[in-house]
């Protein structure tokens, strides 16, 4: 037809989940081994193999990170120093950060104040904003 447009439609974009909070409760080893794996399915993806853990030489409580490969990315949860942790979830599809969010607030006891942050990404998006690197 004369005049007419094609509409293309986009799926949802990748999102580049992060969290930076207070907590008040610091998880175990053993209990961020079960949190990495129920908090990837809990959003919808699939773990692929174990929680790796990684401490500070010597080990303190603070400087310990999880990391939870799944078949979209990875999740990974760093302690910082005391109160302080950081959460990435960084994958290739859209999930539902406010489900991971309420599941982090409750097993950390998070305080009433944290900072997150939701980063759309992908392909897609590169082509429809025109965004073109060039390297020299």
């Amino acid at each position: 037809a004369v005049g007419a447009t094609r509409e293309v439609a986009m799926s949802k974009p990748y999102l580049h989940w992060l969290c930076d909070a207070e907590y008040t409760r610091q998880l175990t080893a053993h209990e961020l081994r079960e949190l990495m794996p129920y908090l990837a399915r809990m959003v919808g993806m699939t773990p692929v193999g174990p929680v790796l853990l990684c401490f500070q030489d010597p080990p303190h409580p603070w400087g310990l990170s999880a990391f939870q490969p799944v078949a979209e990315s990875h999740l990974s949860l760093h302690y910082m120093e005391p109160p302080n942790c950081a959460v990435d979830v960084f994958v290739c599809r859209s999930f539902p950060a406010d489900v991971a969010r309420r599941i982090l607030l409750q097993h950390f006891q998070i305080r009433e104040s944290y900072w997150e942050q939701s980063l759309e990404r992908g392909p897609e998006l590169a082509e429809r904003d025109a965004i073109i690197g060039t390297h020299h």
